[in-house]
């Protein structure tokens, strides 16, 4: 179910989702919000550059454990998914899996009468794709199959990866705005249906289980230290 929690409260639980998840061979989703206005930004990034950039305060910003560039989350619908390392979709074809999952949305988008466009990837003149550059502001700077509005490229939906041995975790954003006054249960709804489809998988409905906050303490003190988040 969705939880409301702090900036780093919800990234410990993505981390321990997708390292100590109870039962680690199930792909897991959630959909989550935040308890004030706040920007997280991609694992590699300098914090006093997105300090700098976004003039948030430091209890405003954290920095995730996936990649890519800062995300603004004073008003967007917030998701992560976990992909376990035996699942085909965590493999080498990341960006297929990328695609399938921005696919899955924009499917789900359209039932709500949301129309998206993905955006297609760039190429170089021997037909390959093009490197990727340092990471900025996320919205800012589309990637290939990131979800777009037709009428003007604005990005409505991204998501940032990160893959491990224990298998592969995206977190995702859609900026509220740039959609419009929607059934956000709905699309919860009808996005992990999708999502099930896509992975072969049928959907099983979790409530909290009980201990599990105290399962993703450590991950909690992991990312509120200054080791973590301020280099």
């Amino acid at each position: 179910p969705p939880r409301e929690n702090t900036p780093t409260t919800n990234m410990a639980i993505d981390l321990w989702m997708l390292r100590a998840f109870a039962r680690p061979q199930c792909p897991r989703f959630r959909h989550y919000s935040w308890d004030r206005p706040c920007y997280t930004f991609g694992y590699g990034q300098d914090f006093a550059w997105v300090s700098e950039q976004t003039g948030a305060t430091d209890e405003a910003l954290c920095r995730r454990p996936t990649g890519g560039g800062v995300v603004d989350h004073r008003d967007d619908w917030t998701y992560a998914l976990v992909i376990p390392a035996s699942h085909p979709a965590a493999g080498s074809e990341i960006r297929a899996t990328y695609q399938a999952l921005h696919g899955a949305l924009g499917e789900a988008l359209f039932s709500l009468g949301i129309q998206t466009k993905m955006i297609a990837p760039p190429s170089n003149s021997e037909g390959t794709d093009l490197p990727s550059a340092i990471p900025g502001k996320c919205f800012e700077e589309p990637v290939a199959h990131d979800l777009s509005r037709p009428e003007d490229g604005s990005k409505i939906a991204g998501a940032a990866m990160k893959r491990s041995r224990e298998g592969l975790l995206l977190q995702g954003s859609v900026q509220k705005g740039l959609v419009g006054n929607i059934a956000w249960g709905q699309l919860a709804e009808t996005f992990t249906e999708r999502i099930a489809a896509f992975l072969g998988t049928d959907l099983e409905r979790l409530d909290w289980g009980n201990g599990w906050e105290k399962d993703w303490q450590q991950f909690s003190m992991e990312i509120e230290s200054a080791t973590w988040q301020h280099r």
